[in-house]
């Protein structure tokens, strides 16, 4: 990724129905203490979130959604810089990634 570019896209396959992840993703959202869920459904299955104002970014605004993959779901999430800095690539990635982990470990707990 270049310096200075602000958007970035990842997906991620779950082995859970879309149904049942969809809500469970907006839980996590509502709980996390690195995200802030802003809008959800529209379009269905989607939902705004942002993340914190730090030292190195302005925050990013961020958007996931759900769409169904046979049995399971796939999870998009994209990001885009509030205000470019040097270091954006690097945090949009690990924005991306922190999302991930959150909803991987989110999704773990509530099964069992």
């Amino acid at each position: 990724m270049k310096p200075f570019e602000q958007a970035g896209m990842q997906q991620c396959h779950y082995d859970v129905p879309p149904q049942q992840l969809y809500p469970l993703m907006l839980q996590m959202l509502a709980q996390s203490k690195a995200f802030n869920l802003k809008a959800e459904g529209n379009p269905p299955m989607t939902c705004m979130f942002s993340t914190h104002v730090s030292l190195y970014t302005w925050g990013e605004n961020m958007m996931a959604a759900v769409t169904p993959d046979g049995a399971g779901s796939i999870v998009g999430v994209s990001v885009n810089a509030k205000m470019s800095t040097l270091f954006q690539g690097s945090k949009n990635r690990k924005n991306i990634q922190r999302f991930f982990t959150e909803l991987s470990d989110f999704l773990a707990f509530a099964r069992a």
